[in-house]
Protein backbone atom coordinates (compact mmCIF):
# COMPACT_ATOMS: atom_id res chain seq x y z
CA UNK A 1 0.00 0.00 0.00
CA UNK A 2 1.78 3.38 -0.98
CA UNK A 3 2.55 5.73 2.29
CA UNK A 4 -0.36 8.61 1.23
CA UNK A 5 -3.32 6.20 0.95
CA UNK A 6 -6.48 6.82 3.27
CA UNK A 7 -7.78 3.61 4.59
CA UNK A 8 -11.44 2.77 5.46
CA UNK A 9 -12.88 -0.52 7.18
CA UNK A 10 -16.18 -1.20 6.45
CA UNK A 11 -18.04 -4.20 8.82
CA UNK A 12 -21.56 -5.29 8.02
CA UNK A 13 -23.36 -7.64 10.56
CA UNK A 14 -26.32 -10.15 9.48
CA UNK A 15 -26.80 -12.15 12.60
CA UNK A 16 -30.38 -13.55 11.65
CA UNK A 17 -28.74 -14.78 8.42
CA UNK A 18 -25.35 -15.69 10.08
CA UNK A 19 -23.52 -13.43 7.63
CA UNK A 20 -20.26 -11.28 9.07
CA UNK A 21 -18.46 -9.39 6.37
CA UNK A 22 -15.51 -7.00 6.56
CA UNK A 23 -13.83 -5.17 3.93
CA UNK A 24 -10.60 -2.61 3.67
CA UNK A 25 -10.39 0.07 1.03
CA UNK A 26 -8.03 2.10 0.61
CA UNK A 27 -7.82 5.20 -2.26
CA UNK A 28 -4.32 5.89 -3.41
CA UNK A 29 -3.36 8.97 -5.63
CA UNK A 30 -1.81 6.67 -8.49
CA UNK A 31 -2.99 8.09 -12.01
CA UNK A 32 -5.45 5.45 -13.97
CA UNK A 33 -7.29 5.79 -17.15
CA UNK A 34 -10.32 7.76 -16.02
CA UNK A 35 -8.73 9.62 -12.63
CA UNK A 36 -6.05 10.52 -10.63
CA UNK A 37 -6.92 8.50 -7.54
CA UNK A 38 -7.85 4.07 -7.48
CA UNK A 39 -10.89 3.02 -5.12
CA UNK A 40 -8.43 -0.60 -3.94
CA UNK A 41 -10.47 -3.26 -1.87
CA UNK A 42 -8.44 -6.27 -0.33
Amino acid sequence: MPPNSTIAYLVRHQPEKNMHRYYRLYVTPTPTLFSEFALVRE
